[in-house]
C-alpha cells in the first residue's frame, strides 16, 4: 500500500477573507444597482437619473 501525500496548503486568515468578502459585496451592489436601473428603464419605461 503506497502512502499518498497531498500538498499542504495554509488556510486564509479571517482578516483576508473579510477583505475579500467586502470587495465582492461592493461589486454585487454595483451590478445589482445597474441591473435594476436597466430593468426599470427598459421594461417599464421609467427614467432614472443616475
Amino acid at each position: 500500500m503506497a502512502v499518498f501525500e497531498a500538498p499542504i496548503t495554509k488556510l486564509l486568515s479571517v482578516k483576508s477573507l473579510r477583505e475579500e468578502y467586502a470587495g465582492l459585496l461592493e461589486q454585487k451592489r454595483k451590478v445589482c444597482s445597474a441591473y435594476k436601473r436597466a430593468m426599470l428603464s427598459g421594461v417599464w419605461g421609467y427614467v432614472i437619473n443616475k
